[in-house]
């Protein structure tokens, strides 16, 4: 199974109100712009915003590093998406990337 979705599929899956979707909008380097405006300018409707800044490892000296699971379990429980199935959606970067795609 691929990790992308076509558009077609993903407004057929936005129909299902029981799916919670995430927007991880991010500046890649060298980019300027702001995620957060950009998130709040456009987005895909009842989307709810995911900084990858918070939930990267602190203690790295590399951005988007991968956290600790005890890390993320701690702020992905946070986000309060329990119990319903939700589907990773971002924009510009699949995180984690696949396994032999630079991670």
């Amino acid at each position: 199974m691929s990790p992308l979705i076509s558009g077609s599929f993903l407004h057929t899956l936005a129909k299902d109100t029981s799916i919670r979707f995430l927007d991880a909008t991010t500046a890649l380097p060298g980019e300027t712009f702001d995620p957060l405006k950009r998130f709040h300018a456009c987005h895909i409707p009842g989307s709810q915003y995911f900084d990858i800044n918070v939930f990267s490892d602190p203690q790295s000296s590399l951005p988007h590093t991968v956290p600790s699971a005890a890390r993320f379990a701690h702020l992905f429980g946070a986000l309060v998406l329990r119990p319903k199935p939700m589907w990773y959606f971002t924009i510009r970067a699949m995180w984690p990337p696949p396994a032999g795609h630079g991670g």
